[in-house]
């Protein structure tokens, strides 16, 4: 019989969309909640759906979160097939990057950042360039810092400070709010207030391509 918590992910991960994630953003508090053995039985779930052609971003963020060794080989295949969309393409390298941290991850995620001309998928793609903490990435997003559309500023800035590990809690900091204004003089300020966190830490170079 099935947990409460497992039922749960189940619905969240494998049902329709939760009502809360249009508003808020689909989160993976319900799989977080998960014992050690419900874990495994989760991971199952999302493999079998994966296996059965289910390329919901959920499945691919719960498969990343829960380091699925079995699930990179086909999500290698998604990936390099080209036929996933863009947004997909931005999930299954993250959750290949979280798997085994396979180095082409980054350059998937980047191509798209790129090629995006639709903000929204630029904001995805800037939240999952946080988890790559290198100095290009950095300086990728301080270019988006002074993009057109405040959510992909504000993004960036929050992706940033969690390069950095200076991201705490779940709220959003002032300097991240500050780039939402329509002021430049505003972002500015908060780019400087960047600056003088950032200035005595230093990420590491990209490792050299084989």
């Amino acid at each position: 019989m099935e947990s409460e918590n497992l039922t749960r992910f189940a619905a969240e991960f494998l049902g329709p969309l939760p009502n809360y994630a249009a508003q808020q953003g689909f989160t993976l508090h319900a799989l977080l909640q998960l014992n050690s053995v419900e874990r495994a039985q989760a991971e199952e779930m999302l493999w079998q759906a994966l296996l059965g052609g289910n390329t919901d971003t959920r499945v691919m963020m719960g498969l990343g979160e829960l380091r699925s060794q079995r699930a990179a080989a086909v999500l290698k295949e998604l990936l390099q097939g080209g036929q996933l969309l863009p947004h997909k393409v931005i999930q299954a390298a993250l959750a290949l990057w979280q798997i085994e941290q396979f180095s082409p991850a980054l350059d998937y995620i980047l191509k798209v950042l790129n090629q995006a001309q639709d903000y929204f998928l630029k904001v995805q793609a800037i939240n999952a360039l946080q988890h790559f903490a290198y100095r290009e990435v950095e300086q990728v997003l301080r270019g988006m810092l002074h993009d057109e559309h405040a959510a992909v500023r504000s993004q960036a800035m929050r992706s940033i400070l969690a390069l950095y590990g200076l991201l705490t809690g779940i709220g959003w900091p002032p300097i991240v709010t500050d780039m939402m204004m329509d002021d430049p003089n505003t972002w500015q300020v908060a780019i400087a207030e960047l600056d003088r966190l950032t200035a005595p830490l230093s990420l590491p170079p990209r490792p050299a391509q084989p």
